[in-house]
């Protein structure tokens, strides 16, 4: 298989007390989503990329008070394939 899965859809970045959780639509794919990864940029710039399963649909990132970020998610098949990244969705903790 040389076919990476779609972008993942509706992505959202919600704030919460010292957090920000990420969520997203599911990727279809033929031979099925492996894992989510979730990149991080913050305001000047610094990047993380973590990874969850291909059947978690979220990720909560614990961060100080007033902290923004923004982050984006691509899918990863069970052939290694990668999708684009989706578009920026951006919060600030609270």
């Amino acid at each position: 298989d040389n076919t990476p899965p779609p972008t993942p859809s509706s992505v959202k970045a919600v704030a919460g007390p010292r957090m920000i959780a990420v969520s997203w639509a599911a990727s279809k794919d033929n031979i099925g989503v492996a894992a989510y990864e979730i990149l991080r940029t913050s305001s000047f710039g610094a990047t993380a990329l973590f990874t969850v399963g291909g059947q978690t649909l979220s990720y909560i990132d614990s961060l100080p008070t007033g902290t923004t970020m923004k982050y984006q998610v691509r899918a990863r098949d069970k052939a290694g394939n990668v999708s684009l990244f989706s578009p920026i969705a951006k919060a600030t903790a609270k």
